[in-house]
């Protein structure tokens, strides 16, 4: 990997390809031409456009790995105990990187209402921090749920 390898969309664009293809960003920095691993957290932190692109090619890369263990499962050629291994793998590693997609569905209310503010707090978990009116807000509305 050759030093200084200065940030450009189009390298960019050509790293979030490969990592939707399935390779890992170590891979894909251990290559000739390619930034260094930290180069590239680096330029994911700096350049908007680029951690919208990874995140992106991130969710493409579990969906492609779904993909994958139907192959996996439906290949003649391997032995069954690979095949649960491989399969397993996939599946570990997927649940864990999307688990809205591909992770058990868990009911933990067993069927009763959350009350108006758990759902106004998760509504607006995001800003909590930087909006101090809407966390004034969550809280009177707390204040007066309690019994």
């Amino acid at each position: 990997m050759p030093a200084g390898i200065e940030y450009t969309p189009e390298l960019a664009t050509q790293i979030c390809n490969r990592i939707m293809a399935g390779d890992s960003v170590i891979t894909i920095t251990k290559d000739k031409n390619m930034p260094c691993e930290n180069t590239f957290y680096n330029w994911i932190a700096k350049y908007d456009d680029l951690l919208g692109e990874y995140m992106r090619a991130r969710a493409f890369q579990q969906h492609g790995a779904f993909d994958r263990m139907r192959e996996i499962a439906s290949d003649k050629t391997l032995d069954p105990a690979d095949k649960r291994v491989m399969i397993d793998v996939e599946k570990f590693r997927i649940v864990k990187l999307a688990p809205k997609w591909y992770g058990d569905k868990i009911d933990v209310n067993h069927g009763a209402q959350p009350s108006f503010s758990v759902l106004l707090e998760e509504l607006y978990q995001d800003r909590i921090d930087t909006n101090v009116p809407e966390l004034e807000l969550i809280e009177q509305v707390k204040e007066t749920d309690s019994p």
